[in-house]
């Protein structure tokens, strides 16, 4: 098993996610995110989706015994300078209640949604021989693709201009994001987006 973990038991994961799949499942149909479970038979649920201004973005819910771990990443892979760049978020710990997942889970969507594309904690250079195989076209279309969250879809709520890619050169994305949101009611969409250049 290629990158998988010898130890792992899914009968254990699942008696364990089971106590928190109520609101992990509900933020999943509720904004639109892909669930993909035990990537790697890891210990833990992926939520995953596009992010506005390019690239994807995932939240790992990690089975860390008596607490829920929650890690966000957002990476975004630029074919000019054969560079990956990453924003990721120092790791919480949730207790294992249904509301502190649900509100944690809430909060850590929109941190990494409103991140600005200048904020980069990390970037992986030295891609030349791997991607340069290929055509930026044929690159572009062997990613991974999600959708961007349900409140964001759609170019007048989005922080995407129409014409903007959402996966290529740094350059022709916004160069600043806000996003003001609203979590009145049953849902939790955006009141307004701005972008600059």
């Amino acid at each position: 098993m290629p990158n998988g973990d010898p130890t792992f038991n899914l009968e254990e994961q699942e008696a364990w996610f089971d106590r928190i799949a109520e609101p992990i499942n509900l933020i999943v149909a509720e904004h639109g995110l892909i669930l993909d479970k035990y990537y790697h038979e890891g210990s833990s649920w992926d939520l995953r989706f596009s992010h506005p201004l390019g690239g994807n973005a995932s939240i790992e819910v990690m089975n860390a015994g008596d607490v829920v771990r929650l890690s966000t990443i957002w990476y975004l892979d630029d074919y000019d300078q054969f560079t990956r760049f990453l924003h990721r978020r120092d790791p919480i710990d949730v207790e294992l209640l249904p509301d502190s997942i649900s509100n944690a889970l809430l909060d850590e969507l929109d941190a990494i949604l409103a991140t600005p594309l200048d904020k980069w904690t990390q970037s992986a250079t030295g891609y030349e021989d791997v991607w340069g195989k290929f055509s930026k076209s044929q690159f572009t279309s062997m990613g991974r693709s999600f959708p961007l969250p349900k409140s964001l879809q759609g170019t007048d709520q989005a922080c995407v201009p129409p014409s903007a890619p959402l996966i290529g050169p740094i350059s022709q994305a916004p160069r600043f994001c806000s996003i003001v949101w609203s979590r009145s009611g049953a849902g939790h969409a955006p009141l307004r987006s701005r972008y600059w250049w």
